[in-house]
């Protein structure tokens, strides 16, 4: 089910109409000058829990702390995305954050949103995004060493599969999606300059394995442009 298949139904797909096909005219699409690439910048499709980068610029990526175990992804295939339980965190190196528009898409299935803040992704003084208190929870560092946070007050339900996606435009609110609709909550302003940053992401947790995510993660995308709301519907129903 990787997002970077030639012959399945994922956002990069050249033949469907998906958001980062090259036939409409979508924010990934070669038509629309927002798009700084058709191609996604990271993706991680997490097939048998598996730490892979599977993008075109190929970086490195591997389980960073634990076991990452296979389990059944968001459309159902048995071995489709990683489970992580508390103490297994992945590592991707050499992925630059660099400060500029960006758009994350991922599936994942808490099992419980109930308690504190716990790391879906994290890469140090760039972002962290989180989920706790059944929320989304966004931070971002500008180059002053100064944050900016977002939330996104829809409640999501342990057991059960969201699609989330955070599409931040270059000095404007960052936009906050479940199950492709923008959500309401408090959205600061995207920090310009944002901090740029080339220390590893770490998926699942910190590097330290402190405030673990519990659940089950599939599709993890980044593309380097801010996606629109017709963009993110198109990832939703994929």
């Amino acid at each position: 089910d990787s997002a970077t298949s030639d012959d399945d139904d994922s956002a990069t797909s050249d033949d469907d109409d998906s958001a980062t096909g090259d036939d409409d005219d979508s924010a990934t699409g070669d038509d629309d000058d927002s798009a700084a690439s058709p191609t996604a910048a990271l993706h991680l499709s997490l097939d048998g829990g598996v730490m892979a980068d599977s993008s075109s610029n190929n970086y490195s990526a591997a389980t960073h702390r634990g076991t990452i175990t296979s389990a059944e992804d968001h459309n159902g295939s048995s071995d489709g995305a990683g489970a992580f339980d508390g103490l297994a965190v992945g590592e991707v190196t050499g992925f630059p954050f660099s400060g500029q528009a960006f758009t994350l898409s991922m599936w994942l299935k808490p099992a419980s949103t109930g308690g504190a803040a716990a790391r879906i992704l994290t890469q140090d003084n760039a972002f962290d995004l989180t989920v706790g208190y059944g929320q989304i929870n966004l931070t971002f560092w500008n180059t002053s060493g100064n944050t900016v946070f977002a939330w996104a007050t829809s409640t999501l339900t342990g057991g059960a599969w969201h699609h989330l996606a955070v599409s931040v435009p270059l000095g404007d609110s960052p936009g906050i999606y479940v199950n492709g609709v923008l959500q309401p909550g408090i959205m600061g302003s995207a920090p310009v300059p944002m901090n740029s940053s080339t220390s590893p992401m770490y998926v699942g947790g910190a590097s330290t394995g402190s405030d673990p995510f519990v659940g089950v993660v599939d599709e993890i995308t980044f593309w380097n442009f801010a996606a629109s709301e017709a963009d993110v519907a198109d990832l939703y129903a994929q």
